[in-house]
């Protein structure tokens, strides 16, 4: 797979995981704030750090193992994925 392909993989997937896990938690908690807003920030979020992460080649997607971490980090690990996007970029 080429580099171009596994960055827009990573692009397209990050922007995908992040928007389901923000709208499932607003979901599930019952959240005040509009799903709209919590949609659209997280797909920006989703695609900046895809971006990054896609350009840097921070995921191996030859292997599960990649696949996994890219999992992790946009559901389970979203917090500290964003703190870590934020604090990086400063």
């Amino acid at each position: 797979m080429s580099g171009m392909l596994k960055g827009t993989i990573t692009v397209i997937v990050s922007a995908i995981l992040i928007f389901a896990t923000v709208v499932l938690i607003n979901l599930i908690t019952g959240s005040h704030i509009p799903v709209l807003w919590l949609a659209l920030g997280a797909t920006l979020f989703g695609i900046a750090y895809g971006l990054q992460a896609g350009i840097l080649g921070i995921y191996a997607l030859s292997d599960f193992k990649g696949w996994l971490e890219l999992v992790v980090d946009a559901t389970w690990s979203l917090p500290n994925t964003l703190f870590g996007f934020i604090v990086g970029n400063i």
